[in-house]
């Protein structure tokens, strides 16, 4: 503390900036993406995998996919399937490939299909997780309780809208 007459002046060291709360992002993923060293935060630049993008989202992201078929694996909990929801999020599909507003998913038609190799999504105690624009297809179970193909949430609160599950 330094006088000055009538006044003090306080200096204080301030640690860096901290986020005080979550403030939501926007994901991008497209076929033609890449994961590796990418948070796919960059519509330029988008991931590749759905996983991968949820892996780089924080609660309550938006994940925009451009319109295509995604077919990648993964395996999480003991369970495979395309990708494994854990925190809220929007995934919005059908747009192009450079994320054009507004999206369009019967231009754009933007598919998970998991193959006959898994789930399509799993959805565990994520909270808030809306699905639009999504079709949600090739999901098999049975070595996982034969339930859920398509879509299989647990302790979790969806909102599906334009979107298909379909032939699981």
């Amino acid at each position: 503390l330094l006088g000055l007459g009538g006044f003090a002046a306080v200096t204080l060291q301030i640690p860096q900036a901290v986020a005080l709360a979550n403030t939501p992002s926007t994901r991008y993923l497209s076929p033609l993406g890449a994961d590796t060293e990418n948070d796919c935060a960059s519509s330029t630049a988008p991931c590749g995998s759905l996983q991968h993008a949820l892996n780089m989202a924080q609660a309550n992201d938006l994940i925009l996919v451009a319109g295509g078929v995604y077919t990648d694996i993964s395996v999480s909990n003991s369970m495979t399937q395309t990708a494994v929801i854990t925190q809220p999020v929007t995934i919005q599909g059908g747009y192009t490939a450079v994320f054009t507003e507004p999206p369009d998913p019967l231009a754009n038609p933007t598919i998970f299909d998991a193959g006959g190799q898994g789930r399509v999504l799993t959805v565990l105690d994520a909270g808030q997780v809306t699905i639009n624009g999504i079709q949600l297809t090739g999901g098999a179970t049975p070595s996982q309780n034969d339930r859920g193909g398509g879509l299989y949430a647990i302790n979790s609160t969806l909102t599906l809208a334009d979107s298909t599950i379909s032939q699981n």
